[in-house]
């Protein structure tokens, strides 16, 4: 069926396409990529005085110490984007992390593939980066991390794009070195003990003597058919690491997300990052999911955020 337009009406639909033209631009130039030099403090806690995320670019992000060379593979030092190099708290502690919240892939039985942000440009907007995506392993692997303005809070949430025809299984590993050099215990967890287990959603560390900031790891959330992390290095591990690894199955053409926390502390502040983390125990925590569409919120296999 043909449709026909008065001249009238025919200005007035130009008018609106170049209107959204316009406004597509404005959108693209205000996300545009920016270039993360070696230290560039991008993620502030603003609302809760000077708490702030480091992000930093390779090289240099963290010293492979750490378990990632033993899950299957060898990894080359100093490789891997780290939105959290290191973590300032609101009364100013730092060294929360020798480099944190790396993020690497692998098919079952295979080496882990590091995430790097090989082009070392990001869009940022806000409080928010967003780095990728890169292709690992056959996925389109994208993430965005995003600075709360009501909690010192670090939300990652990693995408994970099947462009294949067929169903791709996939380790993810969430690796962190941290700043207590081995000297680290375990503050708190989900399961009231001082021992991190597979069963526990989320764990505080702290330095034991020391005065690093807290940080709070928080994992996955409650909720049948949730997908589990596992602990691959505890707490108290000799180089100060710790790693946690999920088995994620992302069908034909299709996304499906990792949605993780990261919180930060004054290190004579366990009280409070004890009642911070709390909140995590509901299935839909408070506070710390705006912006989440509910596409995604619907395919984020760590957590129930909709009905499925």
């Amino acid at each position: 069926m043909n449709t026909h337009h008065s001249p009238a009406r025919k200005l007035a639909l130009l008018a609106a396409t170049g209107a959204a033209v316009a406004l597509g631009a404005a959108a693209i130039a205000w996300a545009a990529p920016v270039q993360i030099p070696d230290s560039y403090q991008i993620l502030n806690l603003e609302s809760v005085g000077d708490a702030r995320f480091d992000v930093t670019q390779p090289p240099d992000q963290y010293n492979d110490d750490c378990a990632l060379g033993d899950l299957g593979g060898p990894v080359a030092d100093d490789v891997g984007y780290s939105p959290a190099t290191d973590v300032r708290s609101e009364g100013n502690d730092s060294d929360t992390f020798d480099g944190g919240l790396v993020l690497a892939i692998g098919r079952p039985g295979g080496a882990p593939v590091v995430f790097e942000d090989s082009d070392q440009f990001a869009n940022k907007v806000g409080q928010q980066i967003t780095a990728g995506p890169e292709t690992i392993t056959g996925l389109r692997v994208t993430r965005t991390e995003r600075a709360l303005a009501t909690t010192p809070t670090l939300r990652s949430l990693i995408k994970l794009r099947n462009p294949k025809r067929k169903a791709q299984k996939r380790r993810v590993i969430w690796d962190s070195d941290l700043g207590a050099d081995g000297n680290e215990v375990v503050l708190a967890s989900s399961t009231n003990d001082l021992v991190l287990t597979n069963a526990d959603r989320w764990m505080i560390f702290d330095e034991d003597p020391g005065s690093d900031p807290l940080g709070t790891f928080v994992l996955y959330g409650k909720g049948k058919g949730v997908k589990k992390t596992r602990v691959f290095n505890g707490v108290a591990d000799a180089d100060g690491c710790i790693s946690f690894q999920t088995t994620v199955k992302v069908p034909k053409r299709s996304t499906r997300y990792l949605l993780f926390f990261t919180q930060v502390h004054d290190s004579d502040d366990g009280d409070g990052a004890v009642a911070a983390a709390k909140k995590f125990n509901r299935r839909k925590p408070a506070g710390v999911l705006a912006g989440l569409g509910k596409k995604v919120k619907r395919n984020v296999v760590n957590w129930k955020l909709t009905r499925r």
